[in-house]
């Protein structure tokens, strides 16, 4: 969170969109690759969901 912070007082003080969106697609890059992981890891049986 204290990045998430940071972030936007960085954009605002430079005036530069461009921070910001780079903080945000790093952060999603890394939730992917969280559930790509979290994916792959699963047993590749059949299941339902309830």
């Amino acid at each position: 969170m204290a990045a998430y912070i940071l972030a936007l007082n960085r954009t605002e003080e430079l005036e530069d969109l461009s921070i910001f969106r780079d903080f945000i697609c790093q952060q999603q890059s890394k939730y992917f690759s969280l559930e790509l992981e979290k994916y792959n890891k699963k047993d590749k049986g059949f299941a339902l969901l309830f």
